[in-house]
């Protein structure tokens, strides 16, 4: 027997790459396949669901800055719980936020939602 033919085939017992899925042998079906239940919350909620109408909106000002920016507030978030700084730190870092670039971050989805063709 050569090395080749000891190998294992490439997936599946056929080698032919498809996953095979084998029956019990007391008879029964297989499981269902869990990646493809839901639980009833998660269907009501999927029916429930609205779109967000402001995803499409674009901001310049967010699209260069939010990364930086929403690492300053993760990390006075983490701060805080962890009992680094008094939660008083918070409004300081939200005026920051505001004046460095909430503001017009803010006011550029406003005029985008304005403009919106809808």
């Amino acid at each position: 027997m050569s090395r080749r033919d000891r190998r294992a085939p490439p997936s599946g017992a056929d080698g032919s790459g498809r996953r095979l899925i084998s029956t019990p042998s007391d008879g029964q079906p297989p499981a269902p396949d869990p990646r493809n239940r839901r639980p009833p919350f998660q269907k009501e909620a999927v029916r429930r669901l609205i779109p967000n109408a402001a995803e499409p909106l674009y901001s310049p000002t967010d699209s260069k800055e939010s990364k930086l920016l929403q690492t300053a507030l993760d990390d006075t978030r983490k701060r805080i719980m962890q009992g680094r700084v008094p939660l008083s730190e918070w409004d300081d870092v939200m005026k920051n936020w505001r004046k460095d670039a909430g503001d017009r971050i803010r006011a550029e989805f406003e005029q985008a939602w304005e403009t919106r063709t809808s």
